[in-house]
């Protein structure tokens, strides 16, 4: 697994991260609205239909919200299945994005020569900010012991 670690090309991966978080956006973006267009259109008729005459504000609004929910086509068994499969890739992707930051950290630990599994922990339950962290003590300057 250590040498797995070390030898990753951890640019490449993380474009591929970026490449399919894009195509899963754009995937989402899409798919959902066109998954639901019978429901947003039934819901936009019902709104020029009555229009003002449900939001008088002389009710507490519950009854005719029901009123309008039961006009609305329900979802589908499909629709659940879809958004849990669009859930879970977006969980994964993510899930992805947090394992290899902790292994970039643990990597660039090694070659900094710092705590290896420190860094490994700190990316494991802060990811970004103990990337931020990492590059700021990284980076800071080494103070040589003064001579006695």
């Amino acid at each position: 697994m250590h040498k797995m670690v070390m030898q990753k090309n951890y640019v490449k991966a993380y474009k591929l991260v970026i490449l399919l978080a894009v195509v899963l956006a754009v995937l989402s973006a899409v798919a959902v609205p066109l998954s639901l267009s019978r429901q947003i259109r039934e819901a936009a008729a019902l709104e020029q239909t009555y229009g003002e005459d449900h939001h008088d504000g002389e009710h507490d609004g519950h009854d005719g919200e029901d009123a309008w929910k039961s006009q609305i086509t329900p979802l589908t068994p499909g629709h659940f299945v879809f958004f849990g499969v669009l859930g879970l890739l977006w969980v994964l992707l993510a899930a992805w994005y947090w394992l290899l930051t902790a292994a970039w950290l643990y990597r660039s630990a090694v070659n900094a020569g710092m705590n290896k599994s420190l860094w490994m922990i700190l990316g494991l339950v802060g990811n970004l900010l103990a990337v931020a962290a990492f590059l700021i003590v990284r980076d800071a300057p080494q103070r040589k012991k003064a001579a006695v």
